[in-house]
């Protein structure tokens, strides 16, 4: 990021916020162009299959999250916390759980694939969101240009 200027760095994380998540108005949390730094709620949706004694369950998660993206001139830091799982069984919500709990099942008992596909499938969108976040602060082509 050599020879960005914070606020070029700071218009690319708006423009990461904006097209990632869709709404930036909905998203955005905290917003502070001096200090550099734009936190948001994330969120995305995973959907698990199971067969219990031949019947077929469907499992839905909605998984939150908060994105912490910091601006300095010449480099940036963002920060994933916050996490939050909500399951609901045919759109019926049941349980509310952290990805330590989800561990902790994904170890053992019968429900084991299902946490460990929602555990595998939860680490591939954090990717996604992470490599998405990188492409947009390393882009220039995302910094606003008042030329145009």
């Amino acid at each position: 990021m050599a020879g960005t200027k914070k606020d070029d760095l700071y218009k690319n994380a708006k423009v990461f916020f904006a097209n990632e998540f869709k709404s930036a108005i909905n998203v955005i949390q905290y917003d502070d162009r001096n200090e550099g730094k734009i936190i948001g709620k994330g969120f995305f949706y995973i959907e698990t299959k199971k067969t219990l004694m031949l019947t077929p369950l469907l499992y839905k998660w909605n998984v939150y999250f908060t994105v912490q993206v910091e601006c300095k001139d010449d480099k940036y830091r963002y920060t994933l916390y916050d996490f939050d799982i909500k399951q609901s069984i045919y759109d019926t919500p049941s349980n509310e759980m952290t990805f330590d709990i989800a561990y902790s099942k994904a170890n053992k008992g019968a429900y084991h694939t299902i946490f460990t596909n929602l555990i595998n499938e939860s680490s591939d969108s954090f990717k996604s969101v992470i490599s998405s976040l990188s492409n947009y602060m390393s882009s220039k082509a995302n910094l606003v240009n008042n030329d145009f």
